[in-house]
């Protein structure tokens, strides 16, 4: 197991007795501020990298997590990696907790892009139906490609449902070619 993703699951596990906020809600935060770091070329160097020291990065994470206004849980995670000299490792951290979540509930992580943004009603409705196809609860995260023109594609513990009309035009295009390198009568 990944340094972040010891760091992910732990976090979870203090999460889960805190005030009742949704999981969604600390993940947006964690976001929020990895995302502020990282539009800062002095915030990466600052918090990143070896430069500036573990008093002076708490320092840092405390204004920016009172600014953005962060939960107290968070902010005290932030503080923990600063301590550590483990900032670096927050983009990381925001990468992989859905996934930390997903695991400990005994859900499966899956993706759905599609050419077309998705209501929540539908992503619902997607879940329930590989819920019941897998057994498991799925939890998505959604995406939008206008490249795959239409329709939408579905990856969920490792295996990719394509139904892009993208996709289609391409397999009709297989079979075309393949139809045309046949021989001739």
């Amino acid at each position: 197991m990944s340094v972040a993703k010891r760091y992910t699951r732990a976090l979870y596990d203090t999460l889960r007795t805190g005030n009742g906020k949704s999981m969604e809600k600390y993940r947006e935060e964690l976001a929020q501020i990895a995302k502020a770091i990282d539009g800062s070329t002095e915030g990466k160097v600052a918090l990143y990298g070896p430069i500036v020291g573990a008093r002076d990065k708490i320092e840092i994470v405390k204004k920016i997590a009172e600014k953005a206004k962060i939960s107290p849980l968070i902010g005290q995670f932030l503080m923990l990696l600063a301590r550590k000299s483990r900032m670096d490792l927050l983009p990381e951290i925001v990468e992989v907790f859905d996934q930390v979540v997903a695991d400990a509930e005994g859900a499966v992580l899956g993706e759905v892009i599609s050419a077309d943004p998705m209501n929540d009603e539908d992503v619902e409705k997607l879940a329930e139906s590989f819920k019941n196809k897998l057994g498991k609860k799925v939890v998505f995260k959604v995406k939008t490609d206008p490249a795959l023109l239409a329709g939408m594609k579905v990856v969920v513990a490792g295996v990719t449902y394509d139904g892009s009309l993208k996709a289609q035009i391409n397999r009709l295009r297989e079979v075309f070619i393949q139809g045309s390198t046949g021989t001739v009568h």
